[in-house]
């Protein structure tokens, strides 16, 4: 018999915060573990290309509704944020990440592993509470693949080098506007797809 441990927190299902969503809001929407830090940090830079984008300040320009939700209101323009719930009715506008699930669950064991917020097995990982806090990976995204059917489609498939050449292209899906220039360094492993909806 397995047995693990979950912190309590975890095992609810995970409340969306409540904030106002304005029209020309753009939510960047995944399940966990797929890419959504990754593009928040891409946007960042095409947003403010004379900032040093990091982890401590990435919420000044991709803010985390779970992190960030006592001071979106007062954020001007247009916001960019971060979410992990498949709300997509709720959302005027959203890219959709998403990874393979099999490697988002191996990235998300060990995130909750080295966050100290689980303890036990990869498999008791994979049919524990904890993984469904924003539901099923396969109900996220097959959610967002339904809704998204009568929408538009963006797929960015193995994001290599010329991503920034790509990433350029989609900007005006995302309502970003720029003239820079961008060096890329190697991101030839990741597989990423990106939906707008």
């Amino acid at each position: 018999m397995s047995s693990f441990w979950v912190e309590q927190s975890r095992l609810q299902k995970r409340a969306l915060p409540e904030i106002r969503i304005r029209p020309s809001d753009v939510f960047i929407v995944s399940y966990p573990k797929s890419g959504n830090t990754w593009v928040r940090f891409l946007l960042a830079n095409l947003l403010a290309p004379e900032a040093q984008i990091s982890f401590r300040n990435i919420e000044n320009y991709v803010p985390n509704i779970y992190k960030s939700c006592a001071t979106l209101e007062e954020r001007q323009g247009r916001r960019y944020i971060k979410s992990h719930h498949p709300c997509y009715e709720l959302y005027p506008k959203t890219v959709y990440v998403y990874r393979d699930g099999r490697d988002a669950l191996v990235s998300y064991y060990h995130y909750a592993i080295g966050k100290k917020v689980f303890r036990g097995s990869f498999g008791d990982f994979v049919f524990s509470p904890f993984v469904e806090q924003f539901s099923s990976w396969k109900e996220h995204v097959t959610g967002a693949l339904d809704f998204a059917s009568n929408g538009r489609s963006i797929s960015a498939r193995k994001f290599t080098t010329d991503i920034c050449r790509k990433t350029a292209r989609r900007c005006c899906v995302w309502g970003i506007n720029f003239k820079m220039k961008f060096r890329c360094r190697s991101f030839s492993h990741l597989a990423i797809e990106a939906i707008c909806i």
